[in-house]
């Protein structure tokens, strides 16, 4: 066998590291303990749950009919407050950024019902008083999927 050097490739280790992509999320969340745990609502960063691989679909055919331009998960990540002397600050990913049609872009954000996510809709809430964005908070109502725009005003939870 050939590789893409043109190597003839004897199957002989040579002590070259392999190309499996780091993940330091998760040696933490073994040592944690919440990767066997199974917390509820606690995901790897860039893997989807249910909710939101469904809200992609969704997306994927509103892209196939002309509605939705373009869209990116996890894509845009906005600064809320700035840390110092080696501190991350304060920071909101947005679920979904997606680009419609006429050009407009807006930041998704997918929720289903479950209690305990009060910090994640407070930040939320303060990026949207904070960033000229349109965001737009998802969630599904049996097949429908239902919109809605925070309060720029408050940071209370919905």
């Amino acid at each position: 066998m050939t590789t893409s050097t043109g190597r003839a490739d004897d199957g002989a280790d040579d002590g070259a590291k392999t190309s499996e992509p780091k993940r330091p999320w998760h040696s933490l969340a073994v040592a944690l303990g919440l990767a066997a745990r199974g917390r509820p609502g606690w995901k790897p960063p860039g893997q989807m749950n249910e909710l939101e691989a469904g809200y992609a679909a969704h997306l994927q055919g509103r892209m196939d009919t002309g509605n939705v331009a373009w869209y990116v998960y996890e894509g845009i990540t906005l600064t809320l407050i700035h840390g110092s002397k080696g501190s991350r600050g304060s920071r909101y990913t947005a679920d979904f950024a997606v680009m419609l049609a006429d050009g407009t872009l807006e930041l998704h954000e997918c929720k289903g019902f479950s209690r305990g996510q009060e910090k994640s809709l407070n930040k939320f809430k303060q990026a949207a008083a904070m960033y000229p964005f349109v965001f737009r908070l998802v969630r599904k109502r049996g097949k429908i999927w239902d919109y809605a725009e925070p309060s720029k005003s408050a940071c209370a939870t919905y």
